[in-house]
């Protein structure tokens, strides 16, 4: 039975709280109901198109609504087909009336309070609208629409624009391609019939160059074993050459030279030979000799540098002191009492306060290391150049490095010789089975031809009942989409802009045009005492 809320509170059964709320015409708005829930007497709880919700302590029903939104769908004038493609309870999730059923033991409701607003609903349709840019989908379902018509007529697709343009020309292609395929059944018989000869005449030729090949191929092991055979003399003849060299007594062994090892063993001999590296060390050993005579000249030495940095640093103080003269004119004036003695004491304290910098010495000591590693090389190249034995050595050591280098040339020729040998031993056994394959193949395209020549009748008319079929296909998708398009579709978006227009008016009408406001219903509903 029906009951006042406010009766609830000396009741106790089974309540089903039902909240409606009407739009003015099709107005469409967004209503947020909230009903505060007491402490004892609700229980079993269940709600539909509402939430139970917790907020500081105390428990609430929010409801949504949707009011006006019903309207707004029944005008939309959907076919049976897509009403039936709707998800379950599509409808209801636009209801303007949310329930709220519990079991209640002397319940005691007090208010409920509505937010309602027609703006959420407005820029949502607007959101929308952006997002589906209705005018060019209207255009487009124009250019989908004639191109249905035409399908469904049989007739050639009409050239669209957007994301319709290429649809028509491929369809159009795909026809024209049809058509040509039923007149090419026939040129396709007779040219199966040429060939087939052809492939006879080929499989001939096929056959006398896998001879030819087959007989070339029975030489490459001779040819092979022969470059093996040639390869081994070179070697033989190197090892001769080595043995006799004197190498061995220089103190260079060099083991027998193999295929496999001679590119390694060369290489290894004329590290030890190269006149490079030879006379690196040979510096480095006379260096350890001459470098203590160097280094018992290091005070000397410390004075040049010493004399250097302070002329360095004298231009870096007169630069800083804004003196515009170079550090011998500097010196000249100073010793003919030309500058003032406050300012050449203050430039010469400033000279030795960097002088004595830690930074200043460290660039002395790395240069004076520096000029007694160059005065050490330059004595230890000039040693090595007067002595006539070391010189010797050396050039005899830079003319076996030449001989090692050129035998090592020579070698390797001779192996890339036989290598490329036996690529083309190998290039010759697969070419000789590529012909054996050809045989074949060409035997089994002759057979092919002739199979094709009778099948070529076939094609033509299978092709022709293919081309009825899409055809009949074609007609059939246009005469199924046609009434989304010319019928939901627009109902769709006419709903959009309809939506968006009734909600624009919704708003507080009396904003002057550079203010922008929300309108919000609040409404107070008193349900108990």
């Amino acid at each position: 039975k029906e009951a006042d809320a406010s009766a609830l509170s000396s009741l106790t059964g089974d309540v089903t709280l039902t909240v409606s709320c009407e739009a003015q015409e099709t107005l469409p708005m967004l209503a947020v109901t909230l009903i505060p829930l007491p402490e004892d007497g609700v229980e079993n709880l269940q709600t539909t198109q509402a939430l139970q919700i917790s907020e500081a302590g105390r428990k609430f029903i929010a409801g949504i609504t949707l009011p006006g939104m019903e309207d707004a769908l029944a005008d939309l004038a959907l076919s049976d087909e897509a009403k039936e493609k709707l998800p379950e309870g599509f409808e209801d999730r636009f209801s303007d009336t949310f329930t709220v059923s519990f079991h209640a033991d002397n319940v005691s409701l007090s208010w409920m309070m509505t937010a309602a607003s027609a703006d959420p609903v407005r820029l949502l349709a607007q959101e929308t609208d952006g997002m589906l840019d209705a005018d060019a989908l209207q255009k487009e379902l124009g250019d989908v629409s004639s191109l249905l018509h035409a399908m469904e007529e049989g007739t050639e697709l009409p050239a669209t624009e957007g994301r319709t343009a290429g649809f028509g020309p491929k369809v159009n292609e795909l026809n024209q391609g049809l058509s040509d395929l039923d007149d090419g059944a026939a040129s396709l018989s007779e040219g199966a019939s040429s060939l087939s000869s052809g492939a006879s005449d080929a499989s001939a030729g096929a056959a006398a160059l896998h001879d030819g090949l087959s007989e070339l191929s029975g030489n490459n092991e001779t040819l092979n074993s022969g470059m093996a055979a040639l390869f081994d003399a070179i070697l033989s003849v190197a090892n001769e050459k080595l043995a006799s060299s004197g190498l061995a007594d220089a103190g260079i062994e060099i083991p027998e030279l193999t295929t496999e090892n001679y590119d390694q063993v060369l290489t290894g001999a004329m590290d030890k030979l190269d006149p490079d590296a030879l006379r690196e060390n040979a510096i480095a050993q006379a260096s350890e000799q001459i470098r203590p005579q160097v280094e018992a000249n290091e005070a000397e030495i410390r004075d040049g540098v010493v004399r250097e940095v302070r002329h360095t640093v004298l231009a870096a103080v007169l630069e800083a002191a804004g003196e515009d003269v170079t550090v011998d004119e500097y010196m000249d004036l100073a010793q003919t009492g030309q500058i003032p003695a406050l300012k050449q004491a203050g430039i010469d304290a400033a000279v030795e306060e960097q002088m004595n910098s830690e930074d200043v010495q460290a660039k002395i000591d790395a240069a004076v290391e520096e000029q007694i590693d160059k005065i050490t090389r330059e004595h230890a190249e000039e040693y090595l150049d007067s002595d006539e034995t070391i010189s010797a050595q050396l050039e005899q050591a830079g003319e076996g490095y030449a001989q090692l280098k050129g035998l090592k040339d020579q070698l390797d020729q001779a192996a890339a010789l036989v290598e490329g040998v036996a690529s083309y031993t190998d290039g010759v056994s697969q070419a000789e089975s590529g012909a054996s394959d050809l045989a074949a193949g060409l035997v089994t395209l002759d057979t092919g031809a002739q199979s094709l020549s009778t099948g070529a009748s076939d094609l033509s008319e299978g092709v022709t009942t293919l081309r009825g079929s899409i055809e009949d296909a074609e007609k059939q998708a246009a005469e199924a989409l046609l009434p989304y398009v010319e019928g939901d579709l627009p109902s769709v978006l006419k709903l959009f802009a309809d939506t968006e227009e009734n909600a624009g008016k919704g708003g507080y009408d009396l904003l002057s045009e550079d203010m922008t406001g929300l309108t919000v219903y609040i409404i107070r509903t008193q349900l108990g005492e």
